[in-house]
Order: C-alpha cells, then structure tokens, then sequence
C-alpha cells in the first residue's frame, strides 16, 4: 500500500497531540517498515525495535488463535509495560498503526475516546488510500 507521506503525517501528528501519545507509527506488517510516522517527537531507533517487538508478538499470537490465518482489521492490542504504553490498531490487512504512550499520560476514564480516535484516524487513512489509488 502505498501511503502519502504528508498527508498521513499530518493525521499522525494530530492524532499524537490530541491523545498524548509520544509516537505513532504506520507499520507495513510482513516486512516491518514503517511507511509513516509523525514529527512531534524525534525518531529513535530504539522506538522502531520496540514496535518491530510489537508485531513480532501479535503475529505470533494471531497464528496461533487464528489457526494460522493472516490478522484481520480487527486485531488490536494494548501492552502495558513499566513506564509506558503500547498501542496496536490494524488499519487494514497490510498496515497496522502502532503508537507509544507514557505511563503518566494514560487515563483509563478516556479509553473510550482513545478509541474513538483510532478509528477516525483510520478513516481517514483508509481516504488517503484511496485518492492515492486513484
């Protein structure tokens, strides 16, 4: 899937800032590249591996429950470790949205909204694939 760079981006930095998250990424799956991110905070390479970690640990667990079938859009999870949190969202069945949050700024009284966000942000993903398709 190819992904417009800028418009996407713009889509993640809104999404970072309105839900505190520190990082957001767009994941090709099977490959483990990242085809967007946002530019509120700066890239570390230790961020990427964590995510690669991420989706290493979902495929794992989706061959298992899923009788070896590939994710669906509807494969999700949230990992809570020490001090932070980690969001994934699948957009579609190759690209997945992966997103870190600090443990200071999660709040359990907004998981409604935090979901409500992901998936408007995956509307409007799912549009810019489609013009790009065009």
């Amino acid at each position: 899937a190819v992904v417009s760079t800028q418009s996407t981006g713009s889509l993640l930095n809104a999404f970072v800032y309105s839900n505190k998250m520190e990082k957001a990424f767009i994941f090709d799956i099977h490959p483990k590249i990242f085809v967007a991110t946002d530019n509120c905070n700066p890239f570390e390479m230790h961020t990427y591996e964590l995510c690669c970690d991420v989706l290493d640990l979902i495929s794992d667990f989706v061959c298992i429950y899923q009788d070896g079938e590939a994710a669906d859009h509807m494969t999700w999870s949230t990992i809570k470790l020490t001090d932070c949190r980690l969001h994934l969202r699948q957009i579609n069945r190759t690209l997945a949205l992966i997103c870190i949050q600090q443990a200071a700024d999660c709040d359990v009284s907004h998981a409604g909204i935090l979901e409500y966000n992901f998936q408007l942000l995956k509307d409007g993903i799912h549009r810019v694939l489609e013009v790009a398709n065009m």
